[in-house]
């Protein structure tokens, strides 16, 4: 499914010392025009505001789509998705290995504010279990690991009346 999105920036200079950007989208469905959803969303700069909206059309995308896996899910906002692509965009020379450590662990910075609040952040969790793992975090590796949502057949409650979807451990 396609999704046409309005984007609106606007600038807040009224502080000094703390420039927001603000991020309007808009999501349409192209084939009826209908509106999906709109959200207005906050960023710090230009770069933040363009993250944040891919990470919100992204979470809509997912939301929708009935082959991606429970566990997979994202944040209500895309704030997740967003901070997974900024980390992306760490980067070090490969021959210095120091500098790798270091974007290591800028990435790590950046994912942990969104893994550890959001259990609904699994490709992010993901991700920052593999950077726990690369730097000999082996623990925090094992405790970060999304959790996996399993389905009941037909999505109908057990003996006990719990809901159709239980949690599994990573």
């Amino acid at each position: 499914m396609a999704y046409a999105a309005d984007v609106t920036l606007r600038r807040r200079c009224n502080r000094p010392v703390y420039r927001a950007t603000r991020v309007t989208v808009s999501l349409a469905d192209p084939r009826s025009g209908a509106s999906v959803a709109t959200k207005i969303l906050a960023a710090e700069n230009l770069d933040a505001a363009a993250a944040a909206v891919a990470g919100y059309v992204a979470r809509h995308i997912f939301a929708r789509d009935r082959t991606v896996l429970p566990w997979s899910t994202s944040a209500t906002d895309g704030a997740d998705l967003a901070a997974l692509l900024r980390a992306r965009q760490v980067r070090a020379y490969p021959e210095c290995h120091s500098g790798i450590r270091g974007a290591w662990k800028r990435q790590i910075e950046i994912l942990e504010g969104v893994a550890h609040g959001n259990l609904c952040a699994g490709v992010v969790r993901y991700e920052l279990a593999q950077l726990y793992d690369l730097t000999g975090r082996h623990v925090e590796a094992l405790r970060t690991r999304p959790v996996k949502l399993r389905w009941r057949a037909g999505g109908a409650p057990d003996d006990q009346g719990h809901a159709a979807r239980t949690a599994m451990p990573g």
